[in-house]
Formats: C-alpha cells, structure tokens, sequence
C-alpha cells in the first residue's frame, strides 16, 4: 500500500506541475492575443482617421467643382451675350 500512495502522490505532482504549465501557456497566448488586439485596435483608428481626412478633402475637392461648375455656366452665359450683341445689327451698321 506504500508504494501505491507514493505513486498516487507523483501522479498528482505531475498533474499539478502539467496544470501550471498550461496555465503558463495560457497567460502567454493570452497576453499575446491582447497586444494583437491593442494593435488592431489602434491601426483601425489610425486607418478611420486617414479615412475621415479622405472623405473631408473629397468634400472639399466636390465644393470647388461645383463653385467652377457655376462660374463655368456663368461665363458661357456672359460669351452667349457678348456673342449677340456681335451678331445682332446695330443702327450704325446698316447700309443706306
């Protein structure tokens, strides 16, 4: 019966020792998945920050194509006039 309670007293000390091992293993994959999370965390930040600033000069970029738009529509309007007042006969241009 010796023998038997010593071997169940190793059996239970290696058990406990493969238990901390693991435990071990556990908290370094542990703490390795949480700095990867950190890291997503802040390159996701980063890249929503790069979009943000995208997205405000796309802005800016549409406003001064419409601005240039209108002062485009604006200028033919003004060449049209000019155009007709060139074409269209003034008193002093008839023949007598």
């Amino acid at each position: 019966m010796y023998f038997s309670d010593i071997g169940i007293f190793v059996l239970k000390r290696d058990v406990k020792l493969q238990l901390t091992n693991l435990r071990c293993i556990l908290c370094r994959e542990k703490m390795k998945l949480e700095q990867e999370k950190t890291q997503k965390e802040a390159d996701i930040k980063i890249k929503n920050g790069e979009v943000l600033a995208l997205q405000k000069e796309l802005d800016a970029v549409s406003n001064t194509v419409k601005q240039l738009e209108m002062q485009k529509a604006e200028a033919q309007k003004r060449l049209d006039e000019l155009d007709d007042k060139v074409t269209s006969p003034t008193p002093d241009s008839r023949v007598m």
